[in-house]
């Protein structure tokens, strides 16, 4: 599937995408948000071969991927899921307010969703501007209910949403 932005589109990853990958999951400040943290070339491999549509941000400027976004369905009916990893060199420029701005869209026009769901550490300042901007109402804070093994301690989460309706 193919979302298209002014700035950016997607496109399914693979593994001539390695080196780009490379450059932000190897990256301590980009992963530091995420329970595994870094991933190594084990963990690139398995997100390029993963069963879920992993959807590539290519820069439509000079076809560099930059990023990924995830968008699949949730366990709920009519409910999809979104998320984001973007390189630390491309934060900050508007790309995911506007990417996700498209799947929105997609979401509720093609794929007739009821809601949409996004969720981020309350740490993470960036994500939680982009769900706001978004439009996304956050309904809940859950308290320490992550176990991050790999630095042995419970992290919060902070639930965002947006219905058809809204």
């Amino acid at each position: 599937m193919r979302i298209d932005s002014k700035k950016v589109y997607t496109r399914a990853i693979n593994e001539t995408d390695t080196s780009n990958l490379k450059e932000y999951l190897e990256d301590e400040f980009t992963m530091r948000f995420f329970d595994h943290g870094v991933l190594d070339e084990a963990g690139i491999l398995e997100l390029i071969k993963s069963k879920d549509p992993v959807h590539g941000i290519i820069l439509k400027e000079n076809n560099k991927l930059i990023g990924h976004f995830v968008y699949h369905n949730w366990f709920m009916r009519d409910t999809y899921e979104i998320g984001w990893v973007l390189n630390k060199k491309y934060q900050n420029l508007g790309i995911i307010t506007e990417l996700g701005e498209a799947f929105i869209k997609h979401a509720f026009e093609v794929d007739k969703a009821h809601r949409i769901v996004a969720t981020c550490q309350p740490e993470n300042i960036a994500s939680k501007r982009v769900c706001e901007k978004l439009k996304l109402r956050l309904e809940g804070h859950f308290k320490k209910c992550i176990y991050v093994e790999r630095k042995n301690e419970w992290w919060d989460e902070l639930f965002y949403s947006l219905l058809e309706e809204d």
